[in-house]
């Protein structure tokens, strides 16, 4: 008598997985989620309905249309919060560690399954060493300067922007609390807006070509940093 054939347990794909991780991250990484993850499932069927929320978090940086993955602002804010991390030790000349520089490489990668598959490679950790290296190189010997980067966030902040208390940014960026971390964060966003309201304008006073995509991604930018001070 033939054995029956054992059933197979699918694996039930969620659309809501990779989003509902970076979620997580954030809060781990001492951030603030754009919503609550239980949020997901509703937005993902209906981002219209959710349109001024998700609007600084509707489409990608690097390709503003949107499009069916508009409702993805978590996995955005995740990116940008990413960016931000970076832009916090190149600011202060701080070089992480290996160790510290891996175990925040690993932790991205573990969220996708082609990332696990890289942490698998015996050759991981060997290769994350030649990233951590390029991206750092800059560094070199220069010593860390958080006091010259402190002054530089102040004149980043958004003009009218008065902190509730005087700010001082911690070497170690990951060691400060929520409310400097966020006053640092607000300043890598105006950072960021300046040069893309700049070429907006221009564009709109020579009435170039493309200049009412540019003059969008500026106002998304704008909206970023209106919901930070908020």
């Amino acid at each position: 008598m033939n054995s029956p054939i054992p059933e197979s347990n699918p694996i039930v794909y969620n659309p809501c997985g990779y989003d509902t991780k970076c979620y997580q991250a954030l809060l781990d990484d001492n951030g603030r989620p754009l919503f609550d993850a239980d949020l997901l499932w509703g937005i993902r069927m209906d981002p219209d309905a959710y349109a001024e929320l998700l609007w600084p978090w509707s489409v990608d940086d690097d390709d503003f249309v949107a499009g069916p993955d508009k409702w993805r602002a978590l996995s955005r804010q995740w990116d940008r919060w990413k960016d931000f991390r970076e832009w916090q030790l190149h600011g202060r000349r701080r070089k992480p560690g290996f160790e510290e520089y891996l175990g925040t490489y690993k932790r991205d990668l573990l969220m996708t399954a082609k990332g696990r598959e890289s942490v698998a490679s015996p050759s991981f950790e060997e290769d994350a060493r030649k990233r951590w290296e390029r991206e750092y190189h800059d560094c070199g010997e220069a010593e860390e300067d958080v006091e010259r980067h402190t002054e530089d966030v102040r004149s980043w902040l958004p003009q009218g922007f008065v902190p509730r208390r005087p700010l001082k940014l911690l070497p170690d960026p990951k060691a400060q609390d929520q409310w400097t971390t966020f006053v640092e964060y607000l300043a890598f966003e105006e950072f960021t807006l300046f040069p893309l309201a700049r070429t907006a304008r221009e564009q709109e006073e020579a009435r170039e070509w493309g200049y009412e995509k540019h003059k969008a991604i500026a106002d998304q930018q704008q909206g970023r940093v209106d919901w930070v001070v908020v």
